[in-house]
């Protein structure tokens, strides 16, 4: 899937299982770059929603994820990630490293909320998870946006 300008809609994607967690991740990369980020930064970028998607088709059976960039006083990516499944029990908890439900090592939560520069979640019990999570460029090392009459 191929975002053509820095004006393009958000794009909505489903993520029922783990071989679509790439794809979602190459899309957001290829804003970040389009938008000036430099590899750092879409590294960044990679890496929370590699680990927010792997916790949405693990524990929440899947969803859906709207991916934005952004470009107005500041330039980086957004991405609302909704899932299925029965919510986060205690989300304090669930942010803590090395606390895992599913025997994992526990630090991937808590590594998005230290990595995203925004980090909000919401979950409720029986209705699933909602996470709000936005990565912007460092301002020392963004890129000034190009545009092309061609």
């Amino acid at each position: 899937m191929e975002i053509s300008s820095l004006d393009s809609p958000p794009v909505l994607l489903a993520v029922e299982d783990k071989s679509q967690v790439g794809e979602v991740r190459r899309v957001a990369t290829g804003m970040a770059g389009r938008v000036g980020m430099d590899e750092q930064d879409q590294g960044r970028v990679a890496l929370v929603l590699t680990e927010v998607l792997n916790n949405a088709v693990k524990h929440g059976g899947g969803g859906e994820v709207v991916l934005r960039a952004v470009t107005n006083s500041r330039v980086g990516v957004e991405a609302l990630i909704v899932d299925k499944g029965p919510g986060i029990a205690n989300v304090e908890r669930a942010l803590q490293d090395g606390y895992s439900t599913a025997g994992t090592p526990g630090t991937g939560l808590g590594a998005v909320a230290r990595v995203a520069d925004t980090f909000d979640i919401y979950s409720a019990a029986g209705a699933g998870t909602a996470l709000l999570v936005r990565v912007w460029a460092r301002a020392d090392r963004a890129a000034p946006l190009s545009r092309s009459n061609a």
